[in-house]
Parts: C-alpha cells; structure tokens; sequence
C-alpha cells in the first residue's frame, strides 16, 4: 500500500499539478523543500521546477516526496529563524543580514521581483563550523527568497570550513568564493549549477575528489587551482574550461600535477591556456571525438603528447600551427 501511495504521489499528483499550474512543494531525501511550478517530470529520470523564474533540474532519485503547495505555506524550519536588523545598502544592491538554523549569513538581494538572494561577505559575519550547510530559502520584510548564488568572496580564507552542502537551488558559484579555505575537503554541488566563477576554490589545498554536478556550463579561470586532484571527469554539459582551471592539481604552484585521469566531453568546445597543468602521472584518458588538437593548451609537450594519445604528426601540426 505503502509503495502505491508513492507512485502515485510521484506519477499521478504532478500531472494534476501541471494540468491546473499551481506551485508544488518537493520535499529531497536530504531534507530540503523548494517550492515552485512543476514544468515536466519524468518519474523515472528527473523533474524540472521553476523557482522564482529559475528552472532547477531535481533526479528522482533524490525526491521523498511531492505535494501541492497550500494557499499559504509557512516557512520551512531549515530556512530562518530570526532577522537581524537594520538592511544595508551597498551601492544599488540591497543587503541584509538573517540567522537560520544553518548559520548567520549575509545576502544580497538580486531580484524582488523574482524573490533571489545570494550569500555575500561581510567582515562582521563571520562562519567558524567545520560542515557549511547553505540554506535554500530565507525570510525577508515577511516574504520568502530563494538563495540562488555565493557571491564573490563571500567564505574566502575561512580557516575552519571542512565540508560545504549545497541546496539545489544554487546555479552560480562566484570569484574566490572559498578561495584559501586551506581545510575544506568534501564539496557536496548543487544539481543546479550551472558556473563555478574565477578562483572559486582556487588554493583550497586539501580538496582532493571532486563530484561536478550534470548541469553545469562554465568553469571559470583558477576555478580549482593546486587543489590536489588525482581524477577529473568534465560532466558532458561543461563548455568551457578557464585559463589555469586545474592548474598545478597538486596543492602546489611549483609541483607536477597528480592528476591521474582526465575524461573531457564533446560538449566542451573552449578549453583555454594551462587549463591543466603537466600530465607527469596521468595513466588514463578520454578526450572527445571531436576534440580538436587547437583545443589543447599552448605547453602541451611531445610526452604529454603521447601519453593523452596524440599522433606524433598530430603534435607536429599543433606545434606548427601554435607558433
């Protein structure tokens, strides 16, 4: 009976919630609720949901459980706990400051229409547990916002953060956003994300597994450079790799990389300068079918060359045509 009521919730009950367009609330396995319209679901793959105009892309496999949303739905016990007054302004960005049964944090209005938010920092807010738990939602003179970004710096050089989860509404990780967070080793993304920024985990020295979510598009300039990475699987959604994205994946900027095992998709069609650094350990590859040698960084010698599979009248031409 019990597994009737759950296909039922998960096949039947969003049909009638798309049929009439009335906002839904998804409950995660994890805990978290998000509320929004339903736009299509597939009750064996993934649904979509639109969240304040942004639409976030959930795998079933994560969903306990989907409800219509009441008339007036309270604030979920993981979002907010008590405001702090008074707001701040910064410039034309309207800024304000809330306790949530994740932590004191700083946000940065960017949409009231759209009711978005994004964590920012600030010098008098300060985070000192070892596991960060983005909230998903935040209370704001009465209404409820999504919080859709980190904004730039807004963790940098935090000395005590070990773990981060991210809810599934983030789709943007900005400039240094943990840069320098030399303890951090264990990143749980948003299946949202969709653009990891400039330097975002840029000398987190101790990050040494990354998960990247399906999803994402962009990986900025520095985004993880000297994390000391072993394995890097680009997700086939990736279209561009920064300037120096992975350089020297070791902890160091003087040292050889660790990297063991790349694997870039097709989808990626801009990979730029010293995205990687030197393959010295790398003993497994999976470049595109369609990965033209252009694509490949400027210092990529005759060994490395050979080792990600590249023909020694394919490397002739690359060196000839890059000079």
């Amino acid at each position: 009976m019990k597994k009737l009521l759950t296909f039922l919730l998960l096949t039947i009950l969003p049909v009638i919630i798309l049929a009439q367009e009335k906002q839904s609330v998804v409950t995660l396995k994890n805990g978290t609720e998000l509320k929004g319209t339903i736009k299509s679901i597939v009750p064996t793959d993934s649904l979509t949901i639109v969240i304040s105009g942004i639409e976030t892309s959930i795998k079933m496999s994560d969903v306990a459980k989907i409800e219509e949303a009441k008339e007036t739905v309270s604030v979920p016990p993981q979002t907010i706990s008590e405001s702090i007054p008074p707001k701040e302004r910064k410039g034309d960005i309207e800024s304000f400051t809330a306790v949530t049964n994740k932590g004191r944090f700083c946000f940065n209005v960017l949409s009231k229409a759209n009711r978005t938010v994004e964590i920012t920092h600030n010098k008098n807010v300060g985070f000192s547990e070892e596991k960060l738990v983005i909230p998903s939602t935040v209370e704001y003179q009465g209404d409820l916002y999504t919080v859709i970004a980190i904004g730039e710096e807004a963790f940098s050089k935090n000395k005590k953060i070990k773990t981060i989860e991210f809810p599934n509404t983030i789709i943007s990780i900005g400039e240094e956003a943990f840069k320098n967070c030399i303890k951090l080793n264990q990143v749980s993304f948003s299946t949202g994300l969709k653009e990891i920024g400039k330097e975002a985990f840029s000398f987190c020295i101790k990050l040494s597994e990354l998960d990247l979510p399906h999803g994402l598009i962009k990986i900025e300039e520095k985004a993880f450079q000297t994390c000391p990475l072993e394995k890097i699987d680009i997700p086939n959604t990736v279209t561009f790799i920064g300037r120096r994205a992975f350089f020297s994946a070791n902890g160091f900027i003087a040292m050889p990389s660790k990297i063991k095992w790349l694997s870039i998709p097709e989808s990626v069609v801009e990979i730029d300068k010293q995205a990687f650094c030197k393959f010295i350990n790398l003993y497994g590859t999976a470049l595109p079918s369609k990965c033209h040698i252009e694509l490949l960084p400027s210092w990529l010698s005759e060994d490395d060359a050979k080792r990600i599979g590249i023909s020694e009248d394919s490397y002739r031409d690359y060196k000839n045509k890059s000079n």
